[in-house]
C-alpha cells in the first residue's frame, strides 16, 4: 500500500495543491494544508498554468486561516478529526488528481538531466551530501516548488527530504562538518539574510529577534548552497511508519505555561518532535495537570531543546488514550486553537552562542 508521508504534495481535481503533513491520516482522506492555488497573477508557474501561495509562511496560526478559507469555498477539504479533536483539512482520496513523491521527482532530475540552473545546484548538492555523508542519492528527495516543477530559479529555495533515521543523522553530520570547509558552497545565513530570517520569525512566532538568532544557532537543516536557501527534512522511511490513525485519540483540558525539565529528547527528527519532560511545574493553568511530554508539529521548535535542559513552554494541555491503555496528559504546540501563541523555549536560549 502506498502511503502518504509528510512532505510530499497533492493536486486535487480543481487543481489545488496540498502538502501533506505528518504519516498519520484516515482511510479515505489525506491530512494536508493548501500550498498553492492557481492565479493568473502568481509568481510559481508551469507552462501557462500559474500559482500564488496560499500562506505567507507555514504556521499554525496561517494554518487556521487556510482552513477556514477553504470551509468557505471548498467545504469538502475540511475534516472534523474525532482522533484530534479539532477541525483540519483533508483531501478525500477521491478528489486526488496527482501525488507528487519527492524521491521520484529527483531520480526524474538525475536521469533525465537539470532543466535550469536551479535543478542543476540540486544535483550538485545531492553530490555533495552523498561524498561527504556516504547516504546514497536513492534516499535522498527534492520537495516544494521543485518537486511540482513550478519553481522559477530566480526565487526559489531547494528544499530535500532525506528518507530512514541513519541516512538522515549521516546528512546532519555532513553538513556541519560542510559548514567548516570554505570551499564546500555551504554557508549559514548571516548579516543582511540572517536579520531578515530572524525578522520574519519574529514575526511569525511569539519569540523576539535576539531569540529567533539563538533558534538559528541550534539549527542545522537551513542554510545557503552557493547563494540559494535550502533545507533538508528528515522523513521516516515506510518500515519506520508504526503507528496508525486512531491508534491514540486526543482531548484538549485547556491551555497551560509551563516550566520543566527535558529528561529525554524522544524525537528530534520527525515531525512531531517529543520532549519527555521531568520536574513539572504549572505556571499558568490548572495546578493538577499531570503533563509528562510535550509535543510540537512546530518545526521551527523542532531539535530545539536538549536532554537535561530547562524548558518554558506554553500550548494546550491534552489527554492522550492509547489502545495500548498508556493513558498521559501532554502538552501540545502547534494547535489551531492556540492561533501561533504557543512556544517551546529553552530557559538559556538567549546565552545561546
Amino acid at each position: 500500500m502506498l502511503l502518504f508521508k509528510d512532505r510530499e504534495f497533492i493536486e486535487s481535481k480543481e487543481g489545488l495543491i496540498f502538502c501533506v503533513v505528518g504519516y498519520l491520516h484516515p482511510r479515505d482522506r489525506v491530512i494536508a494544508y493548501l500550498k498553492y492555488l492557481p492565479s493568473v497573477e502568481g509568481k510559481w508557474s508551469s507552462g501557462s498554468k500559474h500559482y500564488s501561495r496560499a500562506m505567507r509562511y507555514y504556521s499554525a496560526s496561517e494554518v487556521v486561516r487556510n482552513v477556514d478559507w477553504l470551509e468557505k469555498h471548498y467545504p469538502h477539504y475540511v475534516f472534523r478529526s474525532k482522533v484530534f479533536g479539532f477541525k483540519i483539512s483533508a483531501v478525500p482520496k477521491q478528489y486526488i488528481l496527482k501525488h507528487y513523491i519527492p524521491q521520484r521527482r529527483l531520480e526524474e532530475i538525475i536521469k533525465k538531466g537539470p532543466r535550469d540552473a536551479l535543478e542543476q545546484k540540486v544535483v550538485d548538492l545531492v553530490g555533495l551530501l552523498f561524498e561527504r555523508s556516504g547516504v546514497p542519492r536513492s534516499f535522498f528527495g527534492v520537495t516544494g516548488s521543485i518537486l511540482l516543477k513550478i519553481h522559477n530559479p530566480d526565487f526559489s529555495d531547494i528544499d530535500l527530504v532525506v528518507y530512514g533515521r541513519e541516512q538522515s543523522l549521516k546528512v546532519k553530520d555532513a553538513v556541519l562538518s560542510l559548514y567548516e570547509d570554505s570551499s564546500s558552497g555551504l554557508t549559514r545565513l548571516k548579516g543582511a539574510a540572517l536579520e531578515k530570517w530572524c525578522l520574519e520569525k519574529a514575526e511569525a512566532y511569539p519569540v523576539s529577534v535576539s531569540e529567533a538568532a539563538a533558534i538559528y544557532s541550534r539549527r542545522w537543516n537551513y542554510a545557503l548552497y552557493k547563494g540559494t536557501a535550502f533545507s533538508i527534512h528528515p522523513t521516516r522511511l515506510d518500515q519506520e511508519v508504526e503507528c496508525r490513525y486512531g491508534s491514540e485519540r486526543y482531548r484538549g483540558l485547556g491551555f497551560a505555561r509551563i516550566r520543566a525539565k527535558v529528561k529525554e529528547v524522544v524525537e528530534d527528527l520527525y515531525t512531531p518532535y517529543i520532549y519527555a519532560l521531568s520536574n513539572v511545574e504549572v505556571e499558568e493553568g490548572d495546578q493538577s495537570w499531570k503533563v509528562s511530554e510535550a509535543v510540537s508539529y512546530e518545526g521551527f521548535y523542532g531539535g530545539l531543546a536538549q536532554e537535561g535542559e530547562e524548558v518554558i513552554a506554553y500550548g494546550k494541555v491534552e489527554e492522550v488514550k492509547s489502545t495500548t491503555g498508556k493513558d498521559y496528559l501532554r502538552l501540545l504546540i502547534g494547535s489551531p486553537e492556540a492561533n501561533g501563541r504557543d512556544f517551546l523555549k529553552p530557559l538559556n536560549l538567549s546565552a545561546v552562542k
